[in-house]
């Protein structure tokens, strides 16, 4: 295990309650398979990356705050192209990472929430060579709808391999980068 929540199978995290995790020694919380969370409180501060479902991440009305030395949320599988992807709905994300704010190797789609993203150290912040900070970053797509969107990043503020759709919001950005 490399987390302070670790799961080797799906892990769904969901109540109304508060949960934090503080992973002083890697990742916050992590599932090899698929990580899905509703509802409630999240508070992750990592060394490493905050919030990884290898597989899939899927949060849908939770209020996360993350703070790491890492990818603050992602989703990683490169061998499958039906996985790999993050969705984020009816959110209130505040997201400080050193590398990117939210990582998925395919699709990445937000909707319908408030979005506070600084990665890399913010706008002011050159980009680092050795590693991404993009704001949010889709290996395929990526799709944002309506929500409100303040992205401060060192690198990127939005960056796809493939489509970019935005339709809907208000969007605050600053970028170092492109």
């Amino acid at each position: 295990p490399n987390a302070c929540l670790y799961s080797k199978d799906d892990l769904v995290i969901e109540g109304a309650g508060t949960l934090t995790v503080n992973a002083n020694y890697n990742n916050g919380i992590t599932s090899k398979d698929t990580l899905e969370v509703y509802d409630g409180t999240i508070i992750v501060n990592a060394v490493n990356h905050g919030v990884s479902g290898k597989d899939s991440n899927a949060i849908d009305s939770v209020t996360l705050t993350v703070s790491c030395g890492g990818d603050a949320i992602r989703s990683t599988n490169n061998s499958d192209e039906t996985l790999g992807w993050v969705k984020v709905s009816n959110s209130e994300l505040t997201l400080t990472a050193e590398e990117d704010g939210i990582q998925a190797e395919t699709s990445a789609t937000l909707s319908s929430g408030t979005y506070s993203i600084t990665s890399g150290g913010g706008c002011s912040v050159s980009p680092r060579e050795d590693a991404s900070a993009k704001g949010v970053k889709a290996g395929t797509d990526l799709t944002l709808t309506s929500g409100v969107y303040v992205l401060d990043c060192s690198d990127d503020a939005l960056h796809a391999n493939g489509n970019v759709t935005i339709s809907g919001g208000v969007y605050t950005i600053s970028t170092g980068d492109d």
